[in-house]
């Protein structure tokens, strides 16, 4: 089992909430890789408000519980692992907490290599202004990928998709991570006319926010060849684990099944050559 959290976009947007707050977000996952490892919590790091539930002394028990845990059942605690934790991050400062709490950093930069370089150096930068081994750092990326031999019908395919993880890098203002000019403007599209009603949908009026040559550098769109080629590029960078995402729901069905059956078919079994 692997345990995979982010802040929160549109989970948290159809709640009437933005992504969770850096410091709330980084404390909870503290308290969640001291739960795994079997520690022990004490109530002040919850900070639940009195209005919707009073302190635990307000009762009169012979004996009350001092701190939170897990209890593992049937588990060994020599020779058992804890339950990994993979944090999805985009801007530096997600990634920074990432690098200091997470089993996996899991960038959401895209698949262009300069921006997964930066992606993986600003987390070793954070391990190692933390005191921490920056070696030791495990990265994986989300990385959309449509394989069709017509680059054209890979594109359109690619798009809805595309549009939702690239929105990430533009969310708060200007992009983060390297971006040439040509890429700032579509970010700054993506940052002015996203939709949440139409989130990942085709028909949002943000997905045309996308110009043909920042899909090819963001995503991954081609004939199996050119997918394989540029995973491995990315493999070759240090990324040891890989969320594909292919065309979404919102595409048509043959098209969607052709690339999967092709992405499984023939780009998985050039990557392990």
């Amino acid at each position: 089992m692997v345990i995979g959290i982010g802040r929160g976009d549109s989970a948290l947007a159809y709640l009437g909430r933005a992504p969770a707050r850096l410091k709330w977000f980084e404390s909870y996952l503290k308290q969640l890789r001291a739960y795994l490892a079997g520690g022990e919590i004490g109530f002040e790091a919850f900070n639940i408000p009195d209005e919707a539930a009073p302190p635990l002394d307000r009762l009169s028990l012979a004996k009350n519980p001092e701190t939170s845990s897990l209890s593992w059942a049937g588990r060994d605690e020599s020779d058992e692992p804890k339950v990994p934790i993979e944090v999805t991050a985009t801007g530096p400062r997600v990634i920074g907490i990432a690098a200091r709490q997470a089993d996996r950093v899991m960038l959401a930069v895209g698949a262009d290599p300069k921006r997964i370089a930066w992606g993986i150096e600003t987390a070793r930068e954070a391990a190692r202004r933390a005191g921490l081994d920056a070696g030791s750092l495990s990265f994986g990326a989300h990385v959309n990928v449509i394989c069709n031999d017509d680059p054209a019908v890979a594109r359109e395919l690619a798009r809805p998709s595309t549009v939702a993880f690239a929105r990430f890098s533009a969310m708060y203002g200007e992009a983060v991570g390297p971006v040439d000019y040509s890429q700032a403007a579509v970010f700054r599209r993506l940052r002015d006319h996203y939709g949440m009603n139409k989130h990942d949908w085709k028909t949002g009026r943000h997905v045309t926010a996308l110009a043909d040559d920042f899909i090819d550098r963001y995503a991954i769109a081609g004939p199996p060849e050119h997918c394989a080629e540029r995973l491995a590029e990315l493999r070759e960078l240090g990324v040891t684990k890989f969320v594909i995402i292919g065309p979404n729901f919102d595409t048509s069905a043959p098209e969607t099944e052709a690339s999967a059956a092709r992405f499984a078919g023939e780009v998985l079994p050039l990557l392990r050559r």
